[in-house]
């Protein structure tokens, strides 16, 4: 066991506690779980927001796409991210927030009737299905590599911790956790530049 293994195992560790703890903030109550009471402040928010922008398939994704195809192939994902949460919170979220929605589906609902929910939440469902499976199978290399386990074994145990911790606190524990992995994110973008600087002599020393 070496250094970023027990790391690696303190993260998820801390992962679950987050959401444990934050299902104690739920008291049995819809709106808390779906959307935290309607009383997180903006910069918890938007830390969050931050967090899954960093996500698995946009930030291995747009490496692997930019080293492949250059720079602006994989920047067009995170620029065109960036764009959709401005334009979301500048023209819509007032709006949606004033309907008192718990659910994306449910704006069609009050909007249309609820056979147009019912087809939307089957889209939805797919389509974030579909974004959570790339995320974690994203991960799930990553825990291959550097704790030398089998690919399905790794997939087992993302999906076990996501499970823990968003069945317990619901959108509390998903945004506490957020801030976490962001905290996570950038010691270790911060830790990386400085090894590849030093070691590629980008320092001068």
């Amino acid at each position: 066991v070496n250094l970023i293994q027990i790391v690696i195992f303190l993260s998820i560790i801390v992962a679950v506690l987050i959401g444990l703890l934050a299902g104690k903030k739920i008291h049995n109550k819809t709106e808390n779980f779906y959307v935290a009471g309607r009383s997180l402040s903006w910069g918890i928010v938007g830390l969050a927001l931050v967090a899954q922008a960093i996500d698995g398939n946009s930030t291995m994704g747009a490496t692997s796409i930019s080293f492949g195809y250059g720079f602006w192939a994989g920047a067009v994902i995170v620029i065109g991210l960036a764009l959709s949460l401005f334009i979301l919170g500048k023209f819509f979220a007032p709006g949606l927030n004033q309907m008192g929605l718990l659910t994306l589906s449910d704006f069609f609902k009050i909007k249309y009737n609820r056979k147009i929910e019912v087809i939307v939440s089957i889209f939805l469902l797919f389509g974030f299905g579909i974004l959570l499976a790339g995320n974690i199978a994203a991960i799930s290399i990553l825990l291959q590599f550097f704790l030398d386990i089998n690919y399905e074994t790794a997939v087992i145990l993302i999906s076990f911790t996501i499970f823990v911790y968003c069945f317990r606190g619901g959108i509390l524990s998903d945004i506490y956790s957020d801030i976490w992995q962001t905290i996570l994110f950038l010691a270790g973008t911060i830790g990386a530049f400085v090894f590849l600087a030093y070691n590629n002599d980008f320092f001068g020393v």
